[in-house]
C-alpha cells in the first residue's frame, strides 16, 4: 500500500513539474516569439475601442493609402517607413525589428496630444529592450508644438503598443486597454521628457 501511495505521489509531482515548466507568460518570455492570439495590429485597436467607455478624442490613423478618419488605420511601413519613423518617433535601427503588421492611432488635432502604434515584432526580438529603446527615443525628442506628458509601452496579445500622450488623453484610453486586455504587460510608464 505504501508503494502505491508513493508511486501516485511521485506521478502527481512529475505532472505538476511538467505543467509548471510548460507555462509561458510575458514576465518570463521577453522575446517576440511568444504566441499571439490577435490576428492583426488592427484587431488590437478594434478590441480596445470596443472596451472604450469614456469620450474618445477625435482620432485618425493609418498611412496615406489606408487613412482612417474614424480611428485607427493600417500602416504599411515598407512603403512609408520615413513617415512612420517621423510620426511615431521610431528610431531607424528599430525598424528592422518590426514586421509589416502595423496600425496607428493619433489625435486628429495635435499628434503630440496622443500618438500610438501597434506593431508585430520579428521572432526573437527582445520586447523589453525594444520598449526601453523606444522610451529613450521619445525622451530625446525636441518637442515643438505641444508637450506630451508620458510615454507608455505595452506588450499586448503578442504585439507591442507604443503611446506618447498628454495625461488628459491617457486615462480613459488606459482604462480601455486594461478592460480589453487584463493581462497586458506595461513595460514602460515614464515621463515623455527625459
Amino acid at each position: 500500500m505504501k508503494k502505491i501511495i508513493a508511486t501516485l505521489l511521485a506521478v502527481a509531482m512529475m505532472a505538476a513539474l511538467i505543467a509548471g515548466c510548460g507555462s509561458k507568460s510575458a514576465d518570463n518570455n521577453t522575446s517576440a516569439a511568444a504566441e499571439s492570439q490577435a490576428a492583426s495590429a488592427m484587431e488590437i485597436y478594434e478590441t480596445i475601442q470596443a472596451s472604450f467607455t469614456g469620450e474618445m478624442f477625435s482620432a485618425a490613423g493609418g498611412d496615406m493609402d489606408n487613412m482612417s478618419m474614424d480611428g485607427a488605420g493600417v500602416y504599411d511601413i515598407e512603403k512609408n517607413a520615413d513617415a512612420f519613423m517621423s510620426t511615431v518617433l521610431m528610431p531607424q535601427d528599430q525598424m528592422a525589428d518590426i514586421k509589416n503588421d502595423v496600425a496607428t492611432l493619433q489625435h486628429m488635432m495635435n499628434v503630440n496630444s496622443f500618438c500610438s502604434a501597434v506593431m508585430k515584432l520579428n521572432d526573437g526580438v527582445d520586447v523589453k529592450a525594444f520598449a526601453e529603446a523606444y522610451k529613450t527615443a521619445v525622451q530625446s525628442n525636441q518637442w515643438m508644438c505641444g508637450f506630451p506628458d508620458k510615454v507608455l509601452v505595452y506588450y499586448v496579445d503578442g504585439y507591442v503598443l507604443t503611446i506618447y500622450a498628454m495625461e488628459d488623453c491617457l486615462t480613459d484610453y488606459q482604462n480601455a486597454i486594461n478592460a480589453a486586455y487584463p493581462n497586458a504587460e506595461l513595460l514602460v510608464d515614464a515621463p515623455a521628457e527625459g
